[in-house]
């Protein structure tokens, strides 16, 4: 059904973090499309923009709760996993679409890097996909665990012919491979992360493809080629058909129709820098009074942090706390 015009339309139902703000709503005549006019917005921030309080025009007036999106420049596909109260996991950014299960039921844990994250073992899809990884485009995930012995694969696009691409560790070695321009050794091993959470993006520019890890650059190779664009099913955690899966745990996939700047990658691992995310969006989190902390938060009320070595003691209303 589509949604109440009049909340669809009260801008104090939308909310933006780093100061940004929602000056109007525009509910579109499909009743389900609404588009935001914000003031504020710094191209060279990512955002998440907050929703709470909408309804339906039936009679219950059904509230479709608390909800958030990604909002980044040029952001084409951002997965989280999270799993809705229906089961459900979509993507957002441009593409927005529900993913799929491969085969049998997915798995889900809630110690992700922020939220819940992909079991190891396990893969979705998103269908009809047009992202094609090529010249000036960026890929970024987060991994935790070690790829177990054999082939495993982080993402996929398509069938093993043209326009399909991959990439895999092959007991732990990083290789992407597509049939348009081959199979191509990329000069790292991911299993020689340590514990805990990595951020690794792949990024193609000047004929280049370069792998970097918590935003230090690890391995790469030459490209000659180019992948044909298609519009194809992308699996996350496996193939499209759920075969060779991934050995650890996958959370926050993100790709990117432009070339990533270093600094927009993950500090180096040691730095004292944080990232947190939090159930309530009335909630702000605020630097301690030791230690610069990089925070996603929304809302106006205050909660201070404070930090005692490497733990930073904080209230149950946060969902995850990471550190790069």
């Amino acid at each position: 059904p589509p949604m109440d015009k009049t909340r669809a339309e009260d801008p104090a139902y939308y909310m933006l973090n780093h100061g940004a703000t929602v000056k109007s709503a525009a509910l579109s005549d499909d009743g389900i499309t609404v588009t935001l006019t914000c003031e504020g917005l710094d191209t060279s921030k990512a955002y998440t923009v907050g929703v709470i309080g909408l309804t339906d025009t039936k009679f219950e007036q059904n509230s479709i709760g608390y909800a958030s999106a990604t909002v980044e420049r040029d952001l084409y596909i951002a997965v989280d996993f999270e799993v809705d109260e229906n089961g459900r996991t979509y993507s957002n950014g441009t593409f927005f679409g529900a993913l799929e299960t491969i085969s049998g039921i997915p798995s889900f844990t809630d110690r992700g890097q922020s939220g819940m994250a992909l079991s190891p073992g396990s893969g979705l899809q998103l269908k009809d996909v047009p992202f094609t990884f090529k010249e000036g485009t960026s890929i970024v995930m987060w991994v935790n665990g070690k790829a177990s012995s054999g082939y495993n694969v982080l993402i996929a696009k398509g069938p093993k012919s043209s326009g399909h691409f991959e990439f895999y560790a092959r007991d732990g070695k990083l290789f992407m491979y597509a049939p348009d321009i081959g199979d191509m050794d990329l000069g790292f091993d991911i299993n020689t992360l340590g514990n805990g959470w990595h951020q690794l993006a792949f990024i193609w520019t000047s004929s280049q493809i370069t792998v970097y890890a918590d935003g230090q650059i690890v391995g790469g190779c030459t490209v000659k080629g180019a992948i044909r664009e298609t519009v194809d099913t992308m699996s996350f955690g496996s193939l499209n058909d759920g075969s060779l899966t991934f050995g650890g745990v996958l959370d926050t996939v993100r790709l990117y129709n432009r070339v990533l700047a270093p600094e927009e990658l993950a500090v180096p691992k040691g730095s004292p820098e944080c990232g947190i995310r939090v159930k309530s969006p009335l909630i702000t989190l605020l630097p301690g009074e030791n230690a610069p902390l990089g925070i996603t938060a929304l809302g106006s009320t205050v909660l201070k942090l404070t930090t005692v070595g490497d733990s930073v003691t904080l209230a149950d209303d946060v969902l995850g706390l990471f550190y790069h």
